[in-house]
């Protein structure tokens, strides 16, 4: 499989400035919005380990919260150094659009749930493009 990190510039201060990324972002608290919640921010962590976790699904082969090594999103959010008491994922494949991703996941109960936790106060977005079927994750934080 061919993936390619979407990434602009290098160091810390650019985990939040992909454009696609930060759309997908702006739907979900669009969302929360629509529902009276606050507002999630962009966390460079956990732009880090979704952009990690994305990256992984790709070039490993496989679609599952669970990595094909066996870490979870609890091991994943220590390991990008990730201050947390609770977290949420969502992952998608093959939504060609931030609009087309997040419709996918309002659409599911549990992905829902996560957009709209009220205890979430952080968000970080890893999309990437994978032999033309891009993938998705959405983590969350409070």
């Amino acid at each position: 499989m061919v993936c390619a990190v979407v990434v602009v510039g290098c160091g810390s201060s650019d985990l939040c400035s992909n454009s696609t990324e930060l759309d997908t972002i702006a739907l979900a608290n669009g969302a929360r919005d629509d529902e009276g919640l606050g507002t999630l921010s962009c966390d460079e962590d956990l732009t880090e380990a979704a952009r990690l976790h994305s990256e992984d699904m790709c070039t490993q082969g496989y679609f599952s919260h669970t990595s094909a090594d066996g870490r979870t999103l609890a091991d994943r959010l220590n390991e990008s150094g990730v201050d947390y008491n609770t977290g949420g994922e969502n992952i998608a494949k093959g939504h060609l659009t931030p609009a087309q991703v997040h419709e996918g996941w309002m659409n599911s109960p549990g992905h829902r749930a996560n957009i709209l936790r009220d205890t979430f106060g952080r968000i970080g977005v890893g999309y990437i493009e994978c032999d033309g079927s891009p993938v998705w994750t959405q983590v969350f934080a409070n």
